[in-house]
């Protein structure tokens, strides 16, 4: 991850307990009222990719222009060595064909570290389909590393959700889709408080 010397990998587990963590806005309207182009241009490229059975990522300009793309496998994607130097200012998606987790530690940091504007992902589950956005403020680009206050939060998450799911409110499922969104809402709040927050959502599409 540090040197890209083939492009920058994607490749993840997905799910809690599974390697993630270690413990377990462009200003052109188009579309829909308020739509900026970038968000038109996602929410068409979501739509095409969402039940796609390998990992895709795009990369587009302010304008809503494609500017780069690629095709993975199941469990990742690269972003293309000649591409690299297109993420700074710019907006990426990707897709996490299968399971609609959230945003994995490794996005959130090649987002800081390469000065992404706005990070979008699209998954399914249950029939639903959702958008989830990560736009890194200026305290937080310069704070790649994040595991120490993050491997806290993302335990003391993942122990009340086995709590819960031990006394029958949660099932299996609903732990391991939600675990990663809990996270980043926790950590939003925490780093809101130091005065290094990001912009983080999830929508259904």
């Amino acid at each position: 991850m540090d040197n890209y010397p083939v492009g920058v990998n994607y490749n993840e587990a997905k799910g809690p307990g599974r390697g993630w963590w270690g413990p377990p806005r462009g200003t052109h309207t188009s579309g829909q009222s308020g739509e900026t182009a970038v968000e038109a241009t996602i929410k068409k490229l979501a739509a095409k990719i969402i039940d796609a059975k390998v990992e895709h990522l795009y990369i587009v300009d302010d304008d809503g222009n494609i500017i780069a793309s690629a095709t993975g496998e199941w469990e990742g994607v690269d972003v293309p060595t000649n591409a690299v130097n297109k993420l700074a200012g710019n907006n990426m998606l990707h897709s996490h064909p299968g399971v609609s987790t959230s945003f994995s530690q490794i996005d959130v940091e090649l987002a800081c570290k390469h000065n992404i504007k706005e990070m979008y992902l699209v998954g399914s589950r249950a029939g639903k389909q959702y958008l989830y956005r990560f736009a890194p403020g200026p305290g937080i680009r310069e704070r790649v590393a994040l595991p120490t206050e993050l491997r806290k939060i993302s335990s003391d998450v993942f122990d009340e959700m086995s709590n819960s799911f031990s006394k029958g409110y949660i099932d299996a499922e609903e732990m391991t889709y939600e675990y990663r969104h809990q996270t980043w809402i926790r950590a939003n709040q925490f780093y809101a408080k130091k005065g290094l927050a990001f912009n983080y959502s999830r929508e259904e599409l």
